[in-house]
């Protein structure tokens, strides 16, 4: 993730987003300062948006 944060940064973006699958990949973004952005269940599958800004 701080490759893609670096990339992201050296190319003028303004965040960063991801899609996590569970509650545990979210606990580890949430700990590199990502905010759920929102949480769904779509096409039975389970979404959970994040995103950082920079």
């Amino acid at each position: 993730m701080m490759h893609a944060e670096k990339v992201a940064k050296r190319e003028d973006f303004e965040g960063i987003s991801l899609l996590a699958k569970n509650e545990k990949v979210s606990k580890f973004y949430e700990k590199l300062n990502y905010n759920t952005i929102f949480d769904r269940v779509l096409l039975g599958e389970r979404v959970i948006k994040m995103a950082k800004a920079f």
